[in-house]
């Protein structure tokens, strides 16, 4: 009666042995594929200089600066033709782009019989760094050029009577939303709209695809200093017994 039960203990425990001895081997292996693999991306570091927020408050460098940053190292025909603008009209931004070092120049290419310069933002992606040394009223000023690009875009569009304006394809949206919002739902926001700006900074221009252009500004509202938020308390005529 003893024996059978003996030897039953004795092939659980091997069993257990061998099942220990098995995950021991997966966790050696994971350890060390995962030791193995490049290390995560960083995001590269914001541009600091004074000289490269200053140049950027012009709505015109900026527009250049996403047209690349979106579509890759191009030419300045190639980058006239993406803008709707002429070549002549770009020259001057791109070399000060290209001076306070926003812009690189890579590899150039045969265009016809002439030799052609290409053009690539520094980095992707372009993102200023708000602290010192660049100062506030130049970031103020970066932003204002930001509005007046989407003014002239939303005008256009509105004015023209052929985009969609409804739907999950609308091409055209202007909106003001404003909540009093928790640090967890702060969070939520920012990761929405920087998903929505990966999204359209990965999209380069394809058969089938047009130029949508996303601006916004995310701010505290300015208010009264005796402005308060006043907790409202449950209607003593509504509460249930």
């Amino acid at each position: 009666m003893n024996a059978p039960r003996s030897d039953c203990v004795r092939v659980a425990s091997d069993g257990a042995t061998r099942d220990s001895a098995r995950a021991a081997a997966t966790i050696i292996e994971l350890l060390l594929y995962y030791s193995m693999m490049p290390p995560t991306r960083k995001q590269p570091e914001p541009l600091s200089q004074p000289a490269q927020v200053r140049a950027l408050a012009s709505p015109a460098r900026q527009e250049i600066c996403d047209t690349i940053e979106a579509a890759g190292p191009v030419t300045i025909a190639r980058l006239a033709e993406l803008m709707g603008r002429p070549a002549d009209a770009l020259y001057f931004h791109v070399r000060r782009l290209a001076k306070v070092g926003l812009l690189v120049e890579r590899e150039p290419v045969k265009e016809g019989r002439h030799t052609a310069a290409v053009f690539d933002v520094v980095r992707r992606p372009l993102r200023l760094s708000y602290a010192s040394p660049v100062k506030s009223k130049d970031i103020a000023r970066v932003a204002a050029g930001i509005v007046r690009l989407a003014s002239r875009d939303f005008g256009h569009a509105v004015a023209s009577g052929s985009e969609a304006v409804d739907g999950p394809r609308r091409s055209v949206w202007a909106a003001r939303s404003k909540g009093w919002l928790t640090p967890e739902e702060l969070e939520r926001v920012n990761a929405l709209l920087s998903e929505a700006a990966r999204v359209l900074r990965g999209a380069r221009p394809r058969p089938g695809a047009r130029a949508i252009a996303l601006s916004f500004v995310l701010a505290p509202e300015r208010v009264s200093p005796r402005a308060r938020v006043v907790t409202q308390k449950p209607n003593p005529e509504r509460t249930q017994p």
